[in-house]
């Protein structure tokens, strides 16, 4: 359907419209007239009226039927008076050149014609296609707002229900999954849907976006300094949500637990791509991992699982002078 983006007089009325219709059928002529030059220094007055068929469909794809009709009258007379051969009361010298004449010309107003449904068939559909495209981005707008306010409710009745409950383990479950709750929203609110993103996103603007909502959430007033480096890296919109929570939980964890016993620190989060691989790696230079413990093994294999589900391999390593989690994304396409 680009041949509709030609289309000159769109928008235009009055004068300007008729400008525009006129301007379209004049070029056509000049094409036409350029053409049947050219081929005249070689073969001259050869197929007078063949050239006037790519003149009909450019002057009415780009002027609309009148300038269609326009170039009609104006091309089938040009190759009329240059390429038949007539005497000075215009009589064709060949009797066959009158049928012909009438033939090409009842053919070149079908051309008009038919070249004229078509673009206004393919305009409607284009049009019908861009309404249908608007109506689809609204709902999926109106999706997301939905869903992001859900969980914000479930994130707040979860945490309420955490300060109602009496024992203590109970309560620390409540708050841990309320926090995680809250967490996938502030990830789904960097994963809205924008158009001509729809299947991928780029985890680069993603983690861009992530690092700069918890430095003002989880890391203002603190001490800690979190650097990021970022390149393109185009991922399937279902992987590119998994990842964003693996960075999300990764730095929360960091933040909470890196420092302990210190006043602050460094966390750095690092995306490079090489060809069909990508490597995120996020570290810090806090006291390392501690022991591992019933909840440091749950901890894990939640980080596992959100690596599964990005199609990714998770590789940790662990010291007294910091903690550095890497994760290797298979398959990925770089912009």
């Amino acid at each position: 359907m680009r041949f509709v983006q030609l289309d000159m007089v769109a928008g235009l009325s009055g004068w300007r419209r008729l400008g525009a219709e006129l301007l379209g059928a004049l070029a056509a002529l000049l094409l036409v007239a350029a053409l049947r030059g050219l081929i005249d220094i070689w073969l001259p007055n050869t197929a007078p009226y063949a050239l006037a068929y790519p003149g009909l469909l450019i002057a009415t794809l780009i002027g609309r039927l009148r300038s269609g009709l326009i170039g009609w009258v104006g091309i089938f007379g040009y190759l009329w008076w240059v390429g038949i051969n007539h005497g000075p009361d215009y009589r064709f010298a060949d009797p066959l050149d009158l049928p012909r004449t009438i033939i090409n010309v009842v053919v070149g107003l079908m051309v008009v014609l038919l070249t004229e449904s078509a673009r206004a068939a393919a305009s409607s559909l284009l049009a019908d296609r861009e309404q249908r495209v608007a109506e689809r981005d609204m709902l999926l707008a109106e999706f997301d707002h939905r869903l992001q306010n859900n969980l914000t409710i479930l994130s707040s009745l979860i945490a309420m229900q955490a300060r109602a409950a009496e024992n203590p383990a109970v309560e620390e479950a409540l708050d841990k999954a309320a926090s995680r709750i809250a967490s996938l929203g502030q990830t789904y609110a960097h994963l809205r849907y924008e158009p001509g993103a729809i299947r991928e996103i780029d985890v680069g603007q993603l983690l861009d976006s992530l690092c700069a909502a918890l430095r003002e959430s989880l890391i203002a007033g603190s001490a800690v300094a979190l650097e990021q480096q970022s390149c393109v890296c185009m991922l399937d919109r279902n992987r590119a949500a998994a990842l964003a929570l693996l960075i999300n939980e990764l730095i929360t964890n960091a933040v909470k637990h890196a420092f302990v016993g210190r006043t602050g620190g460094k966390i750095h989060v690092g995306l490079e791509v090489d060809g069909s691989e990508g490597l995120l790696t996020i570290r810090d230079d806090g006291v390392g991992l501690p022991a591992e413990t019933p909840k440091g093994r749950q901890g894990m294999r939640l980080l596992n699982a959100l690596a599964k589900m990005a199609q990714a391999d998770l590789v940790v390593s662990s010291s007294n002078d910091g903690t550095k989690f890497e994760v290797r994304l298979r398959d990925i396409a770089s912009a």
